[in-house]
Order: structure tokens, then C-alpha cells, then sequence
């Protein structure tokens, strides 16, 4: 019995940290970028985590340069704006 609990807690612990997240705790974050500066330059990017680089190039929406090479989706409508950011969420 004892082997059947290890193995349901070890297989439930490892499943939970795949959905692992982490959510900002830190100060409020103004997300800024000058008009016509080169959004590839590490200072024109809001790095939040290891994976997560915000930046903006110079038309279109917000996107994380850290999985992305550019905004994905249409950007003229809110409905259709695509999956940029990628992995991240907002509220």
C-alpha cells in the first residue's frame, strides 16, 4: 500500500508542475518603448522572466520577443489580436 501512495503522490506532484506558473508579484510595470528605437535591442524590451520579453516593433501590438519574432494576429480588432503575447496572461 505504501508503494501504491509514493507512486500516486510522485506521479501527482510531477503532473502539477508541468501547469507550473508564475505569476509577477512585483511593482506595477509601465511598458514603454520610444517611437522608432529598435525594439530587438535588449533595453527596448521589458524582460519579466526568463521567457518572457515584452517589446513592441514599430506598428502593430505587443508581443514576447522571447518566443516570437514579431505580433501574431491582425491587431485591428481586439477580438481577432491572436495569441501574442505568447505565454503570457493578462487580467
Amino acid at each position: 500500500m505504501k508503494r501504491i501512495f509514493t507512486l500516486a503522490l510522485i506521479s501527482s506532484l510531477a503532473f502539477s508542475s508541468l501547469f507550473a506558473q508564475t505569476i509577477w508579484t512585483g511593482p506595477k510595470i509601465v511598458f514603454e518603448k520610444a517611437d522608432g528605437v529598435d525594439w530587438t535591442l535588449e533595453e527596448n524590451q521589458d524582460r519579466l522572466t526568463d521567457s518572457v520579453w515584452i517589446t513592441r516593433a514599430n506598428n502593430k501590438g505587443l508581443f514576447n520577443v522571447a518566443l516570437n519574432e514579431e505580433f501574431i494576429g491582425n491587431g485591428a480588432n481586439p477580438a481577432e489580436f491572436g495569441p501574442s503575447p505568447e505565454g503570457t496572461e493578462w487580467a
